[in-house]
């Protein structure tokens, strides 16, 4: 992949993913023109195994509605591709793989996935890279995906580079969203709505300064517990660590958002561990640059970079309405579900609800039905997930 390629036809997309970061309409834009990159037409950009009513997303390009919709409901326990993905060990973030990767493509056309689902829609051939694995903290897992035809080239190195450079910016602007949904913060005049995040926020200027933090945010830097503002010239105010190592990488991390170097980003996931002299677990910061035209400041004030600050001290809150309304958890359903995510046994759930511990059982068999998860750890994945947006 040359410079050239990288700054004349990659560099406008990487542009409108961070568009899509705080406006989901524009993703459907951002997968046609990724699939243009490949030189196809399909694409899709989707969290595999949660459906967009359960909280997931599905962005595509090229392919039906109806393909969509069959897939998930007809097709999906039957989906080869997916099946080997997590067989092999390959569903973890920044994995890149091929069809032939996954399955051997003259195996492939015998099956049955192939000859009643891929061939109607003319696919044959897929390059798949993972955002968010199922090693991911807080984020569903989610791939990108890009098809070919039965006649069509079959993917290679270039492909899978590509994928490499663009992976890591929708794991940002995709980081972004996750956190913010439901949080409604559309104008500048809401940055008080940044409030409503368990997560502490910073919205960082081009130099680094901070130009604003939320409440949570705020909470941590006035204990100084490893992590506070520094003033600076100008009035300005700068994130700084206690610990050295921490500066510099904290330091470091900051400038890749505010000078980002476009072929090689850091994934969301790598967070900067802040360690704190108290000996309390250190927190964790992610950061990601924000779409130049953004709505949370105009001219000097307006923020190049946002951060979003973790305290793992902080109790997870779990937000009953959107419980009910992306899964239809009953009340007693969402009491169970904030339970578990404070890591109680059922035994002990049980004894606070003054309920039996069988009860318990049935309820929880309910939200796994409700969620379509299978075991307690995943399921307090999924809450902890929605938990970044909880009022």
């Amino acid at each position: 992949m040359t410079d050239t390629i990288a700054t004349s036809v990659i560099l406008p997309v990487i542009g409108r993913i961070y568009d899509a970061a705080l406006d989901a309409s524009v993703w459907p834009d951002v997968v046609d023109k990724i699939a243009s990159l490949h030189a196809t037409d399909k694409a899709v950009l989707f969290t595999p195994l949660h459906a967009p009513h359960q909280g997931g997303i599905v962005f595509a390009t090229g392919i039906s509605e109806t393909m969509i919709q069959q897939r998930e409901v007809k097709y999906g326990q039957h989906d080869v591709w997916m099946e080997a993905t997590q067989e092999k060990g390959f569903l973890r973030e920044g994995c890149i793989v091929t069809d032939e990767d996954l399955y051997p493509h003259e195996d492939l056309l015998q099956t049955g996935f192939y000859r009643d689902f891929l061939r109607k829609q003319g696919i044959a051939r897929v390059c798949s890279g993972v955002v968010f694995g199922a090693d991911s903290p807080d984020m569903p897992p989610t791939g990108l995906s890009v098809f070919r035809g039965l006649t069509d080239a079959a993917f290679g190195q270039q492909e899978r580079a590509l994928h490499g450079i663009l992976i890591p910016h929708i794991s940002r602007a995709l980081g972004i969203m996750f956190r913010l949904r439901d949080a409604e913060l559309k104008v500048a005049a809401t940055l008080s709505a940044f409030d409503r995040l368990t997560a502490g926020v910073v919205l960082l200027g081009n130099e680094g300064e901070v130009i604003f933090a939320n409440r949570a945010a705020r909470r941590v830097l006035q204990l100084e517990d490893g992590l506070r503002l520094r003033a600076g010239a100008r009035e300005q105010s700068f994130l700084a660590a206690k610990a050295s190592e921490d500066q510099q990488a904290l330091h470091a991390a900051i400038k890749q958002c505010v000078e980002p170097n476009v072929v090689d980003v850091p994934h969301f996931s790598n967070a900067v561990r802040i360690n704190r002299p108290s000996g309390l677990p250190a927190y964790t910061l992610n950061l990601s640059a924000l779409p130049e035209h953004n709505e949370f400041g105009t001219g000097a004030d307006r923020p190049c970079a946002i951060g979003f600050l973790n305290d793992p001290e902080e109790p997870v809150r779990v937000d009953a309405e959107i419980l009910k309304r992306l899964y239809g958890l009953t009340a007693a359903e969402c009491r169970l579900a904030a339970h578990l995510c404070d890591g109680d046994t059922l035994s002990a759930i049980a004894a606070k609800l003054g309920v039996r511990e069988t009860t318990v059982k049935t309820q929880l068999q309910s939200i796994f039905d409700k969620t379509q998860t299978r075991r307690q750890v995943q399921l307090v994945k999924l809450l902890v997930s929605l938990a970044s947006s909880a009022a």
